[in-house]
Formats: C-alpha cells, structure tokens, sequence
C-alpha cells in the first residue's frame, strides 16, 4: 500500500480544488506541524474566507487541470484517475490492483537499481536497457496518477496551448504509460505516440482501445517522425533519458510544421533516484535548439520551455 499522504501536499490539493471545507482540516494539521512555513498559514487563512472570495484567491488553474485530466484519464466504474489506472495496470500485468500499486511505489526505486546493475555506456546500450526493462511502467503510471497531485498539468497546458493557436495534430515523444496522449486524443486532437519501448507501446494501446480513441504509435527508432507532420510536440521527462539530446531535438525539429512547437522539460543530471538521466549542459541544449531555428522561450509551467519552428 501506499505510504500515507503528506498533510500538506492533501490540504494544498483540495485547497485548489477550492474545496475548502475538506481543505481545512489538512491546512490546520500542516501549520500545526511546521507554523513557520508561511505558505501553509496563508492558505489556511484563506481557507476560512467566504466561498468565492476564497475562490478567487486560490485561483482556478489547477482546478481546470483536475478536470480535464479526471476526464480524460478514469474510465466508468473508477471513482479517480488514480483508480482506473491501478485496475488498468493490474490488468495488463495479470496481478491484483494491490500488487500494482505496490509495484508503482517501489518502481523508481527499483529502476534505480536496473540501470546501475545494467550499467549501459553507448546508445545501443541505453536503447536496449529501456527496451527490455519492465519496471518503468509502474513509476510511470504513479508519477501520471498518484493522489492528491497533478500529474498531467504539463499536457493539459499543451491541451490549452493547442486550443488557442488553432492546432490539431500533436505527437507525444517518450509517451510512456499514455496518459498524455489519451489527454490529447480525449481533447479532439490527431494524437501521435511514440516511445523506444514496445512492452510501454502495447499498454498504450490498450488504454486507447478501452477509451474508444483514435491514435498513431510509432516505436523509435525503428519508426522515424514523419516529416513535418505535427502542429504540437510535447516531450515530458523524455530528453534526459536518450543518449544525444540535441540528435532528438533535430528528428523534433523536422516532424513540426513551420509555427509549430515543442513543449519540453530538460532535467538533465544524474541524482539518486534518477542515474539513468543524461548529465547535459541545459544552456548548451538551449543554444543548439536556437542554432536549429527554434525561438525558445519559457513556458506557462516553471522547468518547461516552448520551443516554436521559424
């Protein structure tokens, strides 16, 4: 089972939910465990505020990524994302929806230990670590699903960005477990998908196919992009993990129309969760994506920038 919720991390999620009855509680516990931390304290004042008033304050911006993901994301039958995507998970695996949250909460650990005892040093080496490795797939659908979070902000910022400059295809490069692509899809959009892994590609497949959605999968490299075929790229926790960033850029690059963009995070460096990311300079990676004909500039979220093809 899953360790118990951070006080905080429970009452910070309902508060932008604006659901602050429910809120409250989570905020006193918080501010009583650490009164000086002066965020905790504020929300909880606002907590107290009349109904819209406190609305207001909190803002609506995570409420509207709640509802587009919860949407998105829970088939009938599931109370939460979170739900349906444990008995989807316990499904494709052939155990029981206890044994597949179990495996999530252990799954980064546990690639940890893969990629060191694998230790692969050459891109055929990384290609084939995360081609044979099935363990990913539980950190992956944790990290999209775990409670009181929200795992899919970056795609619905995506979703949002599509909507205002009119775009309709989208390819998710490193799609992982699918969440962001049955985002895109949900949302009307000619969803592309695309990962190295084939064991990642078949769960993908089947979340689509329970969905009723329409889709493209490209297994890389195998599949090369289509040339200029895109409106939308996004590539959430992919970069750091291919051998030559800038070589994924530039395939990036070709597959979006001109005016198109790249939505992406670089969280290049190793730590001790993460020693399979790629220690790259970001500044560098920022000016070989200037010198490919990118006008970068940040995006709405902190950590992701917009990248968009002159």
């Amino acid at each position: 089972m899953p360790p118990p919720a951070d006080a905080y991390q429970v009452g910070r999620f309902y508060f932008h939910l604006n659901e602050f009855d429910r809120a409250r509680p989570w905020l006193r516990q918080a501010v009583r465990a650490r009164p000086w931390r002066i965020e905790r304290l504020v929300r909880l004042v606002v907590s107290h505020l009349p109904a819209r008033l406190a609305a207001r304050l909190a803002g609506s911006r995570r409420k509207l990524w709640h509802r587009l993901w919860e949407e998105a994301l829970t088939l009938p039958g599931h109370a939460t994302a979170h739900d349906s995507a444990m008995a989807e998970l316990a499904e494709y695996l052939g155990v029981s929806v206890e044994e597949a949250e179990a495996r999530c909460w252990l799954a980064a650990r546990r690639m940890a230990d893969e990629w060191r005892a694998a230790n692969p040093e050459t891109p055929d080496g990384i290609l084939r670590f995360y081609r044979e490795t099935t363990s990913y797939i539980g950190d992956l659908v944790h990290e999209r699903s775990k409670p009181f979070g929200f795992g899919g902000y970056h795609a619905v910022e995506s979703v949002l960005l599509a909507r205002a400059r009119g775009f309709a295809s989208v390819l998710d490069f490193g799609s992982g477990d699918g969440s962001c692509g049955v985002l895109y899809a949900r949302n009307g959009l000619d969803t592309t998908v695309a990962d190295v892994s084939p064991y990642l590609l078949a769960f993908v497949r089947r979340r689509f196919a329970r969905r009723g959605l329409r889709g493209a999968f490209l297994l890389l490299p195998d599949e090369a992009l289509p040339a200029g075929a895109f409106d939308l790229v996004t590539a959430f926790d992919t970069l750091e993990h291919v051998a030559s960033p800038l070589d994924a850029l530039a395939a990036i690059h070709r597959s979006l129309r001109p005016g198109g963009c790249l939505v992406a995070n670089t969280p290049f460096g190793v730590t001790d969760i993460h020693p399979m990311h790629i220690p790259y300079d970001p500044a560098a990676f920022l000016r070989g994506a200037r010198r490919m004909g990118f006008r970068v500039a940040r995006f709405t979220l902190r950590e992701f920038h917009l990248f968009e093809k002159r």
